[in-house]
């Protein structure tokens, strides 16, 4: 927060104590999207209106959407706690404390770091959020391979001049868990036909499973949420991936479809990448390093 600007959400909490949250597709019979979502604010939420000292501070009212109206939930902030930081002093604070404070916001441990040391830093907040959904949203092991695949499918099955410059910037990441990063475009060109087979197989079943679209909401608005508590922090996390990369609505949908079922998950994705061992050992390592302590 070095240069002293808030988020809309968070001028909004501080004028009016409360915050509609913006619409996003829900899903009837769900918890709204935003139970997860909004804690990771919380913690910043307790610095503001420690700073601001108005007498009712105890707690922000989140207006969540509930089919199709808005209901308030009350959420506690403790700002009277010795331990919240004052206001004044983030943009004094070294990075490591700043992004300390992002870190448990998500719930990272600091021990994991240690384990992603063979990882480039700019993608740890991209881990921590991906992690944090997994585990609140206590998903199967496909929801996370499905994320997983979405950014396979930007970083390595691309073979347009535009997405060179992705590639380049997540080659770090590409190197890390692999051999390298070129995929024979022969190779590239079967793997596609694949996924786009399975997304018409679904397409022309009239198939939508509101619950897969459902989760795929929750890890949009915990990302959303998560820049915010970043941004507030003056950006102690690069965010390398960004969410066009990782997040596909149709490709996300047929895949989980596709292999939820699956008796032998690791087999049959074995099988949709031909078992190149590049794309194998990206997707395993990335998993591993998210469900390390799990």
């Amino acid at each position: 927060m070095t240069d002293l600007r808030l988020s809309s959400s968070f001028i909004e909490i501080l004028i009016h104590r409360r915050l509609i949250s913006k619409a996003h597709i829900e899903i009837q019979h769900k918890p709204s999207i935003y139970k997860h979502a909004i804690p990771i604010l919380l913690p910043c939420l307790a610095i503001l209106l420690k700073w601001d000292q108005e007498q009712d501070n105890s707690s922000v009212t989140i207006y969540h959407r509930e089919n199709v109206d808005l209901k308030p939930v009350d959420y506690p902030v403790n700002n009277n706690n010795d331990n919240v930081l004052e206001l004044e002093k983030i943009h004094n604070m070294s990075l490591d404390d700043r992004q300390n404070f992002v870190r448990d916001c998500l719930e990272t441990p600091q021990e994991l770091l240690q384990q992603w040391n063979h990882i480039h830093s700019d993608y740890y907040f991209w881990l921590m959020i991906i992690r944090y959904w997994y585990l609140k949203r206590r998903l199967s092991k496909v929801y996370l391979y499905a994320v997983i695949v979405c950014l396979i499918k930007s970083v390595f099955l691309r073979n347009d001049d535009e997405f060179e410059l992705i590639r380049r910037q997540l080659n770090l990441l590409a190197s890390a868990f692999g051999n390298g990063d070129f995929i024979d475009q022969a190779s590239c060109k079967k793997i596609l036909k694949k996924l786009n087979q399975i997304y018409k197989t679904i397409a022309q079943q009239n198939s939508l499973d509101t619950g897969i679209i459902y989760e795929l909401n929750c890890l949009q608005t915990i990302y959303m949420y998560s820049l915010k508590v970043n941004e507030f922090f003056g950006k102690p996390f690069v965010a390398a991936i960004h969410p066009h990369y990782f997040i596909s609505g149709s490709l996300f949908h047929a895949f989980v479809y596709h292999y939820q079922n699956k008796n032998n998950l690791d087999a049959a994705i074995d099988a949709l990448f031909l078992k190149n061992m590049v794309l194998i050992n990206f997707m395993r390592t990335i998993y591993t390093c998210i469900t390390f302590d799990v």
